[in-house]
């Protein structure tokens, strides 16, 4: 994976706010649980507590594909559990880019960021 960019980093379509929330991330290779850095209503920054594995040596060139994430908001009692896909990976940090996300689980993020980011 690569490292991101201050040009990638720009052109981020949604706003993020910073959080400090449980994650946990699944994809075929590992099992990790995290806390959310940032998070916006298309994806998530995660740190590990450590290092983050080699996600490249578990499959070469080709993209992870997908990876279920469940992210603990304050909002409800039942996580937001969503898809997304592995964009990049540096000095303990996975960053995700949700996909397939359904109305109800885009409208939940949008309403935790709007609100989250009012309370500055």
């Amino acid at each position: 994976m690569s490292e991101p960019t201050p040009d990638s980093i720009d052109q981020r379509r949604s706003a993020r706010i910073a959080v400090d929330l449980p994650v946990r991330f699944r994809c075929v290779a590992c099992s990790i649980d995290g806390r959310a850095h940032d998070l916006s209503a298309s994806g998530v920054c995660f740190l590990t507590g450590g290092s983050a594995p080699d996600l490249e040596a578990t499959d070469g060139d080709q993209a992870l594909g997908e990876v279920s994430i469940e992210i603990d908001l304050p909002d409800a009692e039942a996580p937001l559990s969503v898809v997304g896909q592995v964009r990049w990976e540096a000095d303990g940090a996975i960053g995700i880019r949700f996909t397939n996300l359904s109305v109800a689980e885009r409208r939940r993020l949008a309403n935790f960021v709007i609100l989250r980011s009012h309370r500055r």
